[in-house]
């Protein structure tokens, strides 16, 4: 007797989240920005892959908790889109500024991260009639290209700022 009914599909995703701890604290606004930029491009990437549209961006920032020596630091940021977008361009820009409206300087960041909300599939998205098609056009085709050169040289070959340069501050420690 069955007593769950097999899904046909899995259900779509709610969020998509990426984040990571840095190897060693970051007090600068420059590294935060680089951060956050490589998130955002990793999540982007992400929705690419699932066919999808994001409406909201959520950037978080957060100090280690477990420093005593210092008090915890945790902000969030959330920013809508006007259009639902795929785009790592908008994500990149929307994420560099809401970074910037949230960093407090002296505070030394263990983490920051970016989730995307507002998930739809990007086939059942309906443009209004005020959308200009020739600019979703142009970034549709710098997507596939950008996806297309991952695709063949690896995802540190190509990016939006220096985010995917070797041995950055804030780099995560990966030696335990």
């Amino acid at each position: 007797i069955s007593c769950i009914e097999i899904e046909d599909t899995p259900p779509s995703k709610k969020q998509i989240i990426k984040s990571c701890s840095f190897g060693t604290k970051v007090t600068e606004l420059s590294d935060l920005k680089e951060a956050i930029a490589m998130h955002a491009q990793e999540a982007c990437k992400r929705l690419r892959d699932e066919e999808s549209l994001c409406g909201c961006l959520l950037v978080f920032v957060q100090s280690s908790p477990f420093d005593e020596s210092a008090p915890f630091y945790n902000k969030s940021i959330t920013g809508a889109f006007s259009q639902p977008t795929d785009c790592a361009l908008d994500f990149v820009k929307a994420a560099v500024k809401m970074v910037s409206d949230i960093f407090k300087e002296g505070i030394k960041y263990k983490k920051c991260g970016v989730i995307l909300t507002g998930l739809e599939p990007k086939s059942g998205h309906t443009y209004d009639l005020l959308t200009d098609f020739e600019l979703i056009d142009k970034k549709e085709q710098l997507m596939k290209t950008l996806d297309n050169v991952h695709t063949k040289f690896g995802k540190k070959k190509l990016g939006v700022g220096p985010c995917y340069v070797p041995d950055r501050n804030w780099s995560m420690s990966r030696d335990k």
